[in-house]
């Protein structure tokens, strides 16, 4: 194997031994505590990756309106991701819950009850298992996503009904989208649940859906990719109790009080009020906005002491499941190398992903004020 450089045709082995050499003359002198992962080496070829801290739409459902964050799409499109993580639960993790049973049960309603729900639906329907359904998906997505092809509306339903049926209802959502309105109201294939469930999708005040969805449908991508992880909860579920028992209101005074989440606050009210979140997404998206979470809600497990370091093991299962979170980040930027992925997640995940993040090879975490610029 050979490479060409500057118009010459090198060995692939002398390429690897120049490389090698830098990289020597680079260890030659290592710091304490100097990462041999963490590297400055320039890469033009890197995987940008911008993370979007969101508060839960859901909480003013009441006030939301998806004109309300036409702005901030404009720019999240202008940024120009190749990709659309979201913080949802995969179908493969949502059937593994379902299948451990006992205290996952609890769990697995949580955080995906309504992808059960109507997943066991259409496979009722079907007579598929998850796994079957799982594939055909896979397949029909394939397929979606070839440049030369484009769906029927028979296959493009088919694909919507296996998509749900493997658990993966945010993509059965976004390919829903893509339907003419007389092909929605009309279709017969899906259970009526079934149907009521994606429409409503369409319009939810849900940052999945009202931010993701959305873009993905508007930039053309087939899928979005979850990459939530709940599989700590076995440990959290019993930790979490006894972690309220000891700090009792006190953390949420606490943060109440802070200035800079009383920041945050009143510009969501603004935003509510005058129709455009944007302002809200620029401070909630900042450096000053990270510390001060980080600092409130997770450096002060470390301080305070609490009965059977409750704080400390809250913070580790904290920290668990955003490394997992980030490694299943790092599986969708292996499916778009050189590309772009935009993470949209709530916001005290945002600090510690890009802080993990920052740690990968061929990986450049793009900053809010580079997508998000001041007018």
């Amino acid at each position: 194997m050979s490479i060409r450089a500057g118009g010459a045709t090198l060995p692939f082995a002398v390429v690897l031994l120049l490389g090698f050499s830098s990289a020597l003359v680079r260890a030659q002198q290592p710091g304490p505590g100097d990462s041999p992962i963490a590297t400055d080496v320039p890469d033009r070829e890197a995987t940008k990756v911008f993370v979007l801290a969101t508060p839960h739409l859901s909480s003013v459902a009441d006030r939301f309106e998806p004109s309300m964050v036409d702005s901030l799409v404009a720019a999240l499109d202008a940024f120009g991701p190749d990709a659309i993580a979201v913080e949802k639960i995969s179908g493969r993790q949502a059937a593994a819950l379902e299948r451990w049973g006992g205290r996952w049960d609890e769990v697995a309603q949580r955080f995906a009850g309504a992808f059960l729900y109507h997943g066991q639906q259409v496979r009722q329907q079907t007579g598929w298992s998850w796994s079957m359904a799982n594939q055909r998906a896979d397949s029909l997505l394939a397929v979606s996503q070839s440049d030369t092809t484009v769906l029927s509306t028979e296959a493009r339903i088919s694909l919507i009904q296996s998509l749900t049926a493997a658990y993966r209802l945010p993509s059965a959502a976004l390919q829903w989208r893509f339907l003419p309105e007389e092909v929605r109201s009309s279709q017969t294939v899906l259970p009526d649940t079934v149907t009521a469930a994606l429409n409503e999708r369409l319009t939810a005040a849900n940052e999945v859906y009202s931010l993701g969805m959305r873009l993905a449908h508007d930039r053309g991508h087939q899928r979005l990719y979850p990459i939530d992880h709940q599989a700590e909860k076995d440990r959290a579920v019993t930790v979490f109790p006894k972690l309220m028992e000891a700090i009792g209101d006190s953390m949420r005074t606490l943060m109440e009080s802070s200035p800079v989440l009383q920041r945050s606050d009143s510009l969501m009210q603004a935003g509510l009020d005058h129709g455009s979140l944007l302002e809200m997404y620029r401070f909630d998206n900042s450096a000053r906005r990270a510390h001060a979470d980080v600092d409130l809600q997770w450096e002060s497990m470390l301080e305070v002491d609490l009965p059977d370091d409750v704080g400390r093991q809250w913070l580790a299962l904290w920290e668990s499941r955003n490394r997992h979170m980030v490694g299943h980040i790092r599986r969708v930027t292996s499916q778009h190398p050189g590309g772009r992925v935009l993470v949209i997640v709530g916001g005290s995940h945002k600090p510690f992903f890009d802080a993990y993040l920052r740690q990968m090879m061929g990986v450049q975490v793009v900053e809010a004020d580079d997508v998000l610029p001041e007018r």
